[in-house]
């Protein structure tokens, strides 16, 4: 799966939960936002379990976008995508 593809399905997955509210105005403390991601990590790991490839890639899905919203809120100021290029080259 190309990252194209990935951000597609995450794009489809805040559409699906856009009955929720808009995804930014979801300001989760630290402590919601690791029980989220447990919560999350459960389904994933049931739904490896079980199969069903829909079910794994939506609940990949949702770890990924709960991880970027606690870089969001709690990790590093953004970073402009030349500055992240350079950074990948010189490693």
């Amino acid at each position: 799966m190309s990252l194209e593809t990935f951000k597609a399905l995450l794009e489809r997955e805040i559409a699906a939960n856009e009955h929720k509210g808009p995804w930014e105005d979801w300001q989760p403390s630290a402590d919601r936002a690791l029980r989220e991601l447990q919560i999350h990590q459960e389904k994933l790991r049931a739904a490896l379990t079980n199969g069903g490839r829909e079910a794994i890639s939506e609940h990949c899905a949702d770890l990924a976008l709960i991880a970027c919203k606690i870089h969001e809120r709690f990790g590093a100021p953004a970073l402009e995508p030349s500055t992240l290029q350079h950074a990948a080259l010189a490693s």
